[in-house]
């Protein structure tokens, strides 16, 4: 173009937007493109009992694409610790014990121990267990 310099600064559209000015041979071209899409990543265990992610935020500011990674909180396994079933006698009788599951973050997932837990102690009074009650 007679040896004339041109230039265009890239500029925001809006605010994930940039329309973006480059050189094909001795033509100036602009294109407009998506800084990227907004979302989160994988999940991940924090402090042993919590799930967090990282939210991506693709934006566009001063003529550029930009992104901000905040972590977020999203589930708080040990929230879910617990017991399960009903209880039960063992001890040949003589105490009262009720599965209990404790949770826990393991690869970005809640997972859980079970295991019997001491309830009640029917001994104490002469009194047996049946049906997970002392009776």
């Amino acid at each position: 173009m007679n040896n004339s310099w041109y230039s265009n600064d890239d500029y925001c559209v809006d605010g994930g937007t940039i329309l973006e000015y480059y050189c094909s041979g001795d033509y100036e071209q602009s294109q407009q493109q998506s800084c990227g899409t907004d979302g989160y990543g994988s999940y991940y265990c924090q402090t042993g009992e919590e799930i967090w992610s990282d939210y991506t935020d693709y934006f566009c500011n001063g003529g550029e694409c930009n992104s901000s990674v905040t972590p977020e909180f999203q589930e708080d396994c040990d929230d879910s610790d617990g017991y399960v079933g009903e209880p039960y006698c063992m001890d040949m009788n003589t105490t009262v014990y009720q599965d209990y599951r404790n949770y826990f973050c393991s690869s970005g997932a809640c997972n859980y121990s079970q295991y019997p837990d001491f309830v009640e102690d029917c001994s104490i009074g002469n009194f047996t267990c049946i049906n997970g009650t002392c009776v």
